[in-house]
């Protein structure tokens, strides 16, 4: 049952960290209008950890699914998830094969329906997780 537990705690986490990620491009895409393009995120891929094998991209929210489901084919990526928001939809892709996440982004790049294209950074807390409660120090009593 506990390994279970842990399980699924881990899935959540994974969940929560890809929602944190989706979240972050959304904000990106709020300043842009979908007519426009953003700029390559491709120099800050060397600087921050990110998935291996995945990335995010954001195109008009009226492109049609089969345009989408096109774009897939032609660049051999998986369709993992996406979030509408507004005129903006983000994307995010699984790479099927060996090819680098740099090389991927530069293939969207070069699609005139992608607004935007990076690598699924990973994102983490900052602050380490706190002791249980069992475990903290009493509160100091304070006397008047």
């Amino acid at each position: 049952m506990r390994s279970n537990m842990t399980r699924s705690t881990a899935v959540s986490s994974l969940k929560l960290i890809t929602l944190g990620a989706l979240i972050a491009v959304l904000a990106l895409a709020s300043a842009a209008q979908a007519g426009e393009r953003l700029p390559s995120r491709r120099a800050l891929a060397h600087q921050a950890a990110y998935a291996p094998a995945e990335v995010l991209t954001q195109l008009a929210a009226d492109v049609p699914d089969q345009t989408v489901a096109a774009l897939a084919r032609r660049l051999r990526l998986d369709r993992l998830a996406s979030v509408t928001a507004g005129d903006v939809t983000v994307l995010r892709w699984r790479i099927p094969d060996r090819r680098s996440v740099p090389e991927v982004i530069r293939s969207l790049e070069a699609e005139r329906i992608v607004l935007a294209a990076q690598p699924n950074y990973l994102y983490g807390l900052a602050q380490a997780a706190l002791p249980p409660a069992e475990k903290l120090p009493a509160a100091p009593r304070v006397s008047h």
